[in-house]
């Protein structure tokens, strides 16, 4: 639905927009994340071999991640997207299969099998000095915290709603607010209790986004733009009671292009990944309003232009979310009152030193080219290159430099 919208938009025929079809991500790709050992069960599922239910649940894979036909296919492929978009020379790059922040380096989770944000960062830190990672998605990005703990290069910045039983149940401001000592997390944690709408969240994006870029000064920015935060999303706007819509994170996303010209200009780099997003319809809405605005001067229009997928935008078959005041579903709570009021403490604390440390990517010994898939690379690749043939037959356009998807 996603594509299939953007490409009913007319999208596809900018002229600033290249379509680079996604490398495969190899298994040394993986391991500057993922442990041998999460990586070897992948394998064995792959092939067919036996593993015990004890093996699978301390790797994650049970419960919302459950063991797929295909899943090595996939996990290579969502990697080697958000790789191939760090890589591309484009000062935007999107790729909206990717921003999976749950997966743990040996475990999968919340309905991540590889942490694609992470392995992004990587590939921008053999070209960009500092990375920041700004994650919109309604859910804290616990695992990109983990991450990056020890590696004062990369900050990742968390706006997401928080309240008891909300998964994953991490994410609060203190947990995130730097440590002058160097003892403490890099990282930053904004939470937002119930009943959040975009005045609230586009309040929440000024109040933090400028004085983290103007403190850490990236040179490259990598945003989750998950659209479980937007109105109607029954696995996180309808529990928190959101009625954020597409146009804030629209305001984040600008947000971020404007501070990131400011701090790096020219060399600046921004990478738009995908992330949650439960209800279709209004996550391809999400998705596509965010690919307009990277594309300067693009005004799209008020109704789903007619295409396959268009009666699942009905009954209103607009590209805006139609959202209730948010005022009718807010309530009161100190969770809520205290993270009003942290947003602007976080505005005064922040104050990232950048500090050279040991590179925490994992050496890859051995030969882990025998790392098998259920299908193999020549497989994966004809498949993908089939895929970037289709898509240029469908698109007329001349390509010229600009914003890739």
């Amino acid at each position: 639905m996603v594509h299939c919208l953007i490409r009913a938009l007319q999208l596809l025929e900018h002229e600033n927009i290249e379509v680079i079809p996604p490398s495969v991500a190899s298994p040394d790709d993986l391991l500057q994340f993922h442990t041998r050992s999460y990586l070897d069960v992948i394998s064995k599922c792959a092939r067919g071999v036996a593993v015990s239910a004890d093996t699978l649940a301390r790797h994650g894979l049970e419960d919302d991640c459950p063991v797929f036909r295909g899943l090595a296919a996939h996990i290579r492929l969502a990697a080697g997207g958000s790789n191939t978009a760090a890589r591309t020379p484009h000062p935007i790059a999107i790729h909206w299969d990717g921003g999976r922040h749950h997966a743990r380096a040996g475990s999968a989770a919340g309905f991540c099998y590889v942490n694609d944000v992470a392995l992004c960062v990587q590939a921008l830190l053999a070209t960009h000095a500092r990375v920041l990672v700004l994650d919109v998605d309604i859910h804290h990005g616990d695992a990109m915290d983990s991450a990056f703990r020890e590696d004062t290069r990369v900050l990742p910045v968390s706006i997401h709603h928080a309240s008891p039983g909300f998964y994953p149940g991490t994410g609060a401001v203190d947990e995130g607010v730097w440590d002058p000592t160097g003892e403490g997390p890099v990282a930053v944690n904004v939470p937002i209790g119930t009943g959040c709408g975009d005045k609230t969240y586009c309040a929440v994006v000024d109040a933090v986004v400028g004085p983290v870029m103007e403190r850490f000064r990236p040179s490259a920015v990598v945003v989750v733009c998950g659209a479980d935060a937007v109105y109607g999303d029954p696995k996180g706007a309808e529990i928190a009671r959101w009625t954020v819509t597409p146009a804030a994170i629209v305001h984040a996303v600008r947000a971020v292009r404007r501070e990131l010209a400011r701090v790096a200009g020219e060399q600046g780099k921004l990478v738009i990944l995908g992330g949650g997003g439960y209800d279709h319809a209004n996550t391809a809405r999400t998705w596509a309003n965010v690919t307009a605005v990277c594309l300067d001067g693009v005004v799209l229009p008020a109704s789903v232009p007619d295409h396959t997928f268009a009666m699942q935008y009905a009954p209103l078959l607009d590209m805006a979310v139609d959202a209730p005041d948010p005022l009718e579903q807010r309530r009161r709570d100190p969770y809520t009152d205290r993270g009003g009021q942290a947003w602007w403490r976080l505005a005064r604390l922040i104050d990232v030193q950048v500090e050279r440390v040991p590179d925490h990517r994992r050496a890859s010994d051995g030969d882990e080219r025998q790392w098998a898939t259920d299908e193999s690379y020549e497989q994966v690749e004809q498949v993908v290159a089939s895929q970037g043939e289709a898509h240029q037959r469908a698109s007329s356009s001349t390509v010229q430099p600009g914003a890739t998807q």
